[in-house]
C-alpha cells in the first residue's frame, strides 16, 4: 500500500510537470502604436507555448487569426487590441493600445484666381487642425520662388501661366494635410486711355467730350464713370452734359482676359461760389498778422487779395500784418487758366491795441526803505499785470499800486496791459528805482613834503543825483592859515610839520550827504641840515676810513666817497 502511494505520488508529478511545460503565454508588439490617420500598425507575436492558434480583436471591428497580422486604422481614436492564444482548452490573452491623431484638413482661400501679370494674391488660411493644433505652414506658388511659412502670405506672380499652389499643414502630433489651388496670370498689352474736352468750364451745365484712346489685344470692355454718379459701357461714349458745379472724377476701365487698366481726369464746373478762403481769425489785436489759405476748388492758375487797408498779394495763401484798428474787408479774386474767374470775400476785425505807458511818483533817493506811488496811465486798459524787482510786493494786478524797496540798488519795472478785446502791451523800465547814496572820495598829491607844502586835492566823489556842495576839512588847524574849503578841488598849503588828517563832506541836489576821513593823509617835515665827519682824515691806501653822518632831519642818505664809489645808509 504505501509503495502505491508514493507510485501515484511520482506520476502526478510527472503529469503536473507535463501541463507546465505545455502552458500558452499570449504576447505581442504592436508598430507603431500611434500615429495619424489612416494608421498601419503591423503586429508581432510574441505569445509562448505549443500548439498554439490565434485570435486578434484590433478593437475598430476587425480581427484576424494570423500569426502576425496587420490592420490599418482610417477613423481617430484610442483602439484596445487583445491577442488570444489558445492551446487545446486552454488560453491566455494580451492587450495594448493603439492611439490614432486626426490629421488636420488644409484649406485656404484666395483674393482672387485670376488675374493679369504682375499679379499680386492674398491667400487665407482656412485650415482645421484636427488632433492638437497647427503648429507650421508650408506655401509651394509652383513658380520657383522661395516657400513661404507665414500663415496668410501674399505672393505675386511676375509671368502668366497656370500655378497649382499647394498649401501643406502640420498638427502639433505630426499630422500632415495638403490642397491646392489653382491661380491663372494672363498677360496683356493693355493700355487705358482716354481725352476730354474742356477740362474746365466756367459755368454749368457744361458738355464734355470723351474720346477713347485705349489699346489692347483681346476682345476689350468699356466701363466709364463720369463722377456725378453717370455711367457708360460704350467704347467712345461721346459728349457728357454735367448739369451742376463741381469737381469731378472721370475713370475708363478697361478689361480682357483678367486683365484691366484704369485711366483717370478731372472736369472742373465752375460755380458762382468756386472762390473761398479761410482766414486764421476773423477778429485779431492791432499788430497781427493773419494768414490767409486759399480753399479754392479746382485749384486756380492764379490769384489776387486786397486786404481792405492798401495791402495786397499775389502768393496762393499769403499772411498780412494789420497795423491800423478797424472792420476790412478782405477780397480774393481767383483766375482758371486765364479764361474763368470767380471771387469772395470775408470780413477782418482789428481791435485797437492799448498803448502802455506809467509813471512813479519818485524813482530815485539816497536811502532806504522808499515807498513808491505807481500810476498806469494806458487808455483802454481793463486789467494790470506788474512785477517790480526788489520790491514789496513784487507784483500787483491793479492800476495804482504803492510799493515799498527796503535796499539799496537799482530795481527795474514791467507792466504788462490788457484791453477789453484782449490785446495786450508790455513796457520794462530798467534800474527805474534807483536808491544809491553818494559816495566821497578824493585823492592827495603829493602826500609827503617839507614844510611849506603845498598839496592838490582832487574829488573823485560819485552819486547818481548832482553834487551840490563840498566841506574839505585838512587838518592843520595851528598853522594859522585856513583849514578847511568849499571849492570841489582845493589846493592846501601846510605851514606846520605833522601828520594831517583830511576830511571831505559831499552833499548832492537830494541832500544826501557823505563823508570820507583820511587818517595822516598828508605827512609835512623840516628840511635836513646835511652834516657828517670822517675818521681818520688822512690814511695810507687800502685803510677803511669811518663816515659818521652828523645831519638833522633826515630819513634817507645817498654817499659818494670822490673815487667813483656809493653808498647808502647812516
Amino acid at each position: 500500500m504505501f509503495k502505491r502511494l508514493i507510485l501515484f505520488y511520482i506520476v502526478a508529478l510527472g503529469l503536473a510537470a507535463t501541463s507546465s511545460l505545455n502552458a500558452q503565454v499570449a504576447g505581442f508588439t504592436a508598430s507603431p502604436d500611434t500615429g495619424c490617420a489612416t494608421l498601419f500598425v503591423k503586429f508581432t507575436n510574441t505569445s509562448t507555448g505549443s500548439g498554439l492558434s490565434y485570435s486578434w480583436n484590433f478593437g475598430d471591428g476587425n480581427s484576424s487569426t494570423l500569426q502576425n497580422p496587420e490592420n490599418g486604422y482610417s477613423t481617430p481614436g484610442t483602439y484596445t487590441v487583445t491577442l488570444t492564444a489558445k492551446s487545446g482548452s486552454s488560453s491566455n490573452s494580451k492587450s495594448e493600445v493603439i492611439k490614432v491623431f486626426a490629421n488636420p484638413v488644409a484649406k485656404f482661400s484666395v483674393s482672387d484666381s485670376v488675374g493679369c501679370a504682375p499679379f499680386s494674391v492674398k491667400f487665407n488660411d482656412l485650415s482645421s487642425a484636427g488632433s492638437g493644433k497647427i503648429v507650421s505652414w508650408s506655401w509651394n506658388f509652383k513658380d520657383f520662388t522661395a516657400l513661404s511659412s507665414l500663415q496668410n502670405p501674399t505672393h505675386t506672380f511676375i509671368s502668366s501661366g497656370t500655378y497649382d499652389v499647394l498649401l501643406t499643414v502640420t498638427n502639433s502630433k505630426g499630422c500632415s494635410s495638403t490642397i491646392s489651388k489653382t491661380i491663372t496670370v494672363t498677360t496683356s498689352n493693355l493700355i487705358s486711355s482716354f481725352t476730354l474736352t474742356p477740362s474746365l468750364a466756367c459755368a454749368a451745365p457744361s458738355t464734355v467730350e470723351f474720346t477713347d484712346k485705349s489699346s489692347g489685344s483681346g476682345s476689350l470692355t468699356y466701363s466709364w464713370s463720369f463722377g456725378d454718379g453717370k455711367t457708360s459701357s460704350s467704347e467712345s461714349p461721346g459728349s457728357h452734359v454735367y448739369s451742376s458745379a463741381g469737381t469731378f472724377e472721370v475713370k475708363l476701365t478697361v478689361s480682357t482676359t483678367g486683365c484691366s487698366q484704369t485711366d483717370s481726369a478731372s472736369v472742373s464746373i465752375l460755380g458762382p461760389s468756386s472762390a473761398k478762403f479761410l482766414p486764421s481769425a476773423t477778429s485779431a489785436c492791432q499788430g497781427s498778422t493773419i494768414s490767409f489759405t486759399d480753399q479754392t476748388t479746382p485749384t486756380p492758375g492764379s490769384w489776387s487779395w486786397n486786404f481792405g487797408d492798401g495791402g495786397s498779394s499775389t502768393l496762393q495763401n499769403p499772411g498780412h500784418q494789420f497795423t491800423k484798428a478797424g472792420t476790412f474787408t478782405v477780397k480774393e479774386k481767383v483766375t482758371f487758366s486765364g479764361i474763368c474767374a470767380d471771387s469772395t470775400t470775408n470780413v477782418i476785425t482789428i481791435n485797437p491795441a492799448p498803448v502802455i505807458s506809467f509813471t512813479a511818483d519818485t524813482t530815485k533817493d539816497c536811502t532806504a526803505p522808499l515807498t513808491v506811488d505807481f500810476t498806469d496811465n494806458t487808455s483802454g486798459a481793463a486789467s494790470w499785470n506788474w512785477t517790480f524787482t526788489g520790491g514789496t510786493p513784487s507784483s500787483s494786478a491793479i492800476q495804482k499800486p504803492v510799493v515799498t524797496y527796503n535796499s539799496t540798488g537799482s530795481d527795474s519795472v514791467k507792466l504788462v496791459v490788457t484791453s477789453a478785446f484782449g490785446c495786450k502791451d508790455s513796457l520794462t523800465k530798467l534800474n527805474y528805482i534807483q536808491i544809491i547814496p553818494p559816495v566821497a572820495k578824493f585823492n592827495t598829491v603829493p602826500k609827503q613834503g617839507c614844510v611849506p607844502l603845498l598839496v592838490n586835492f582832487t574829488d573823485q566823489s560819485s552819486s547818481v543825483e548832482p553834487i551840490v556842495s563840498w566841506s574839505w576839512n585838512f587838518g592843520d588847524p595851528t598853522s594859522g592859515l585856513s583849514n578847511t574849503s568849499t571849492l570841489q578841488n582845493p589846493n592846501h598849503t601846510y605851514a606846520d610839520t605833522g601828520k594831517f588828517t583830511v576830511t571831505l563832506s559831499i552833499t548832492n541836489s537830494f541832500g544826501c550827504t557823505a563823508t570820507l576821513i583820511i587818517p595822516e593823509d598828508v605827512i609835512v617835515t623840516n628840511k635836513p641840515i646835511i652834516g657828517f665827519k670822517a675818521t681818520p682824515l688822512q690814511s695810507c691806501a687800502l685803510t677803511p676810513i669811518t663816515f659818521t653822518d652828523t645831519s638833522k632831519n633826515a630819513t634817507k642818505w645817498l654817499w659818494n666817497f670822490g673815487d667813483s664809489t656809493t653808498g647808502v645808509g647812516i
